[in-house]
Order: structure tokens, then C-alpha cells, then sequence
């Protein structure tokens, strides 16, 4: 793309209205310039690029606050007296050559000199804010660099939001290309909005603007599918774990018992990663509420009561139970304890369609040996944490400082889901590694099926 198809937006407002964080969360970037609740926090001009293929389409520009545009109004009105300037880019103009006498204005200066550089300009209101004269006074100055500007309505999502009150006063100055867009509690459809307002406003644009949303939709839609199908892979792998245990004295169960939570642990933690990966988020700035994130992995551990019992559940109710096998010899698993601490439950009980299958289970009880694997109320905990999760995650702005709040947005089993844990018990080979040369077909829809459920709740 060449640089002349490039739309270069100013991205202006009052101190802390929240410019920072519009960049933060256009750019997918939680770690773009710095974000506080102190005044004059960006102190230069910042930039950063959308991009198609790897060149820019859309380049922003985070500039300081507008900290006094009602004494910068009146300079530049004492000026126009002086000089009889009439024209609005020529009046800023001037104003910027004679910037030596103005040091009060320093950084005012850098606005304005962005404002007459860029194509568009955003403008970032608080609506948590009362419409005061200072706001006013900065869209009269902000009309004196002649270019478009959209309005960008944040906080809209907050109890004390003003919403009605803005959109009221900024219809009676002209300015109807608003747009809600809360930095916190994000969602695309507001993107895509603020995206084709700013064609609305720039005909000359309107194709790239186009191929930018058009890409910026697409990504989004794979980076939901790809986060559920790697919730639905994680809770196929864990289901499928089991454990055959020869020795079952209490120390030997307990060994084993360690050894398929870990796996289930590892399984977990890669996941979490992938969906964190996926939306731009780290360990270091995503804290999940009771859920937090240390060292890419959750702080509550999967196999912990309190957390099942948050989630409504209640650890070990499927365990140990037995059931019978496809050619009716029961397999019934007696009296082992896997510890108050453990939500792991010991299995017997897998329908197989395959002889072989059979004939491994049968060897095993024969032997003596018995079959551990993950109960079915830790695999519904380990659903909902992860699907919370990714409920979570595509609601939350880059600039949100506040923990999210999974437990909120979790996700209850769908009533699929006892068919699913079902047909994942009758394919143990299932919980080993998936990058295989021939995927099993019957695994691969059972995947589709598991993420396309999960998608559906996400809209």
C-alpha cells in the first residue's frame, strides 16, 4: 500500500479523557505509552500503525491533553486581531511560527501541529464528565484545523456516563459522526463503527478503509475460533488422560494421582497462554479476579474444592464409580481414596466399540491393576474457567486496569456436554499429542462441534 492511500488520524481530547488507552486498544497493544489518573500524562506525541500485510493503512497519533484551550483560544483570537488571519489552518499556522512567544503553551503547540499534519482527527471525551465550557472551547479550536473529526465517546459503559447529554451537545455543534467506544469494556462491532464512520468522512479513502476493515474483521473471527478450538482441544486431551496404575498400594496411587494432574495442570497452562497469546494479552497484565494469572498459569489450581465449589460443583460426585463394558463384563473399581485435597477420580467404565480397546481394559482388570483419569466435575470446572476466559477476554479493552471478572462471564456445561465427556472416554488415545499425519475424523468433528457451541455464546 502506498503512503499516499495511508489515513493518519490525530487523536486528541482533555487530559485523561482517555487517548492513551483508544490507541492501547486499537493498536491490541496493553502496553502502548502509559495510562494514570494524573494530568498530563503523555507529555510528547506517539505513534503507532493498523496494519494490512505488513504496511500500514491507518497510522495514529497519541498527543498530550489540551490543558487550557480556553486561554490557547484566546491567544489565537488576540492573534487573528493583530494580523487579520481569517483562515482557520493559516491562523494555527502562525500561531506555530511564533511559538517562541507562546511558552506557556508548549504543549497545546504539539496538538495543534498534529492537527494540521493528519487526515482526520479523533476527538476522546470522558462522559463520565459533565459538558463543561472547557470541552467547548476545545471544539472550536480543534474546527480551526478544517479536517474531520469523529467524536469518540468513552467510558459510555460506566453508571455515571453522560451519555445522552454529549451526543445532544455535539449535535448541536455539527459533529454527528460520533461514536460510542468504551476502552474498557470493549466490543468489536464499536471498532468497526469508528472504521466505517471515518469512510463516511473520507471518500478518498473509502477502499482502503474498506480492505482495513474487512482485515481487521477477519482477524478478529479467527482469533475467536482459534481460542475455541483451543478450549476445545484442551478439554478433549484432559478427558481422554488416564492413568493405568499396577501397583495399587496408597503410596502408588498417590504417585499416580500427582503425575495426571500435572498433565492435566500442563494442558491447562498451554491454553490459557494460547487465548492470552491470541488477544494480545500477557501474564503481566491480565489479572483474572479469583483466577489470577502467575507465570502463565492460573494462581487458583484447577483441582482445588473452593474454586469447583465457586463454579458450582462439587469435586469426586462421578468418581469411582465403575460401569460396564461393551461386551457386559463390569469393571468395578474398589475403594481407593485419592486424598481430600484431589477433585481427580479413579474410572472404570468406558463403552468401547472397539475389540482392542476392550481387550486392554480387560487385561488390566484381570491383572489388577486399575484405570485413573480426571472426574467429570473438574472436566466441567476446567470448561468453565477457560470459556469464561475467552467470554472475558473479548469484552476487555487493552487499556482496562481492573482485574476482569471471569467468574461472571463464566460459561455453565452445555447440555451436550455429558455426549461429549462420553464419546472422549470411549477414545483414550485422544489425550495424546494431535499433530499427527492422519487427525482422526471422529475427533476432529468433535472438536468442531465443542468450539462451535462455544462460539455461539460469544455473540
Amino acid at each position: 500500500m502506498s503512503v499516499d492511500t495511508t489515513v493518519s488520524v490525530a487523536v486528541v481530547g482533555h487530559t485523561n479523557a482517555g487517548k492513551t488507552s483508544l490507541m492501547r486498544t486499537l493498536l491490541r497493544d496493553s502496553h502502548f505509552g502509559t495510562v494514570a489518573n494524573t494530568a498530563g500524562t503523555t507529555r510528547h506525541v506517539e505513534g503507532g500503525a493498523l496494519l494490512i500485510e505488513g504496511k500500514p493503512a491507518l497510522v495514529l497519533f497519541d498527543t498530550p491533553g489540551l490543558e487550557d484551550s480556553m486561554g490557547l483560544l484566546s491567544e489565537l483570537d488576540d492573534l487573528n486581531a493583530r494580523e487579520s488571519i481569517s483562515d482557520g489552518p493559516q491562523l494555527l499556522q502562525r500561531f506555530l511560527d511564533l511559538q517562541d512567544q507562546y511558552p506557556a503553551y508548549e504543549q497545546e503547540a504539539k496538538v495543534i501541529r498534529q492537527l494540521l499534519r493528519n487526515t482526520l482527527i479523533f476527538y476522546v471525551i470522558d462522559v463520565r464528565e459533565p459538558v463543561l465550557g472547557k470541552y467547548k472551547d476545545e471544539i472550536t479550536l480543534l474546527g480551526y484545523a478544517a479536517k474531520p473529526i469523529i467524536p469518540v465517546l468513552n467510558f459510555v459503559a460506566h453508571p455515571r456516563a453522560l451519555t445522552p447529554e454529549w451526543k445532544k451537545q455535539l449535535t448541536l455543534l455539527h459533529l454527528h459522526a460520533m461514536v460510542d467506544f468504551d476502552n474498557v469494556v470493549f466490543r468489536f462491532e464499536d471498532e468497526k463503527r469508528l472504521l466505517q464512520k471515518m469512510q463516511s468522512l473520507l471518500s478518498g479513502h473509502h477502499e482502503a478503509l474498506q480492505r482495513l476493515i474487512d482485515e481487521r474483521s477477519s482477524t478478529w473471527k479467527v482469533q475467536l475460533e482459534a481460542a475455541a478450538h483451543s478450549i476445545a482441544d484442551t478439554l478433549i486431551r484432559v478427558g481422554a488422560l488416564r492413568l493405568q496404575v499396577e501397583n495399587t498400594q496408597p503410596d502408588a496411587i498417590e504417585k499416580a494421582v500427582n503425575s495426571l494432574q500435572s498433565r492435566a495442570r500442563q494442558l491447562e497452562t498451554q491454553c490459557l497462554h494460547t487465548i492470552l497469546t491470541l488477544f494480545g494479552f500477557s501474564q503481566d497484565d491480565v489479572r483474572l479476579d479469583a483466577l489470577e494469572v502467575r507465570q502463565n498459569r492460573w494462581a487458583r489450581d484447577l483441582f482445588d474444592r473452593a474454586a469447583l465449589r465457586r463454579f458450582g460443583l462439587e469435586a469426586g460426585s462421578d468418581a469411582a464409580k465403575g460401569a460396564a463394558m461393551g461386551a457386559g463384563v463390569d469393571l468395578v473399581v474398589g475403594g481407593i481414596s485419592l486424598g481430600a485435597a484431589s477433585a481427580l477420580g479413579a474410572l472404570a467404565g468406558f463403552v468401547f466399540s472397539a475389540g482392542k480397546r476392550y481387550g486392554q481394559e480387560l487385561t488390566a482388570r484381570l491383572k489388577g491393576h486399575q484405570i485413573l483419569c480426571i472426574d467429570d466435575a473438574t472436566l466441567k470446572h476446567l470448561w468453565s474457567r477457560l470459556a469464561g476466559l475467552l467470554l472475558s477476554l473479548q469484552q476487555r479493552g487493552h487499556a482496562a486496569q481492573n482485574p476482569s471478572q471471569p467468574e461472571v462471564a463464566r460459561q455453565d456445561f452445555p447440555e451436550a456436554g455429558p455426549r461429549w465427556l462420553k464419546q472422549i472416554r470411549a477414545n483414550p488415545e485422544w489425550g495424546e499429542e494431535t499433530d499427527r499425519d492422519q487427525p482422526d475424523p471422529h475427533r476432529q468433528a468433535l472438536r468442531h462441534q465443542i468450539a462451535e457451541t462455544l462460539l455461539s455464546r460469544l455473540h
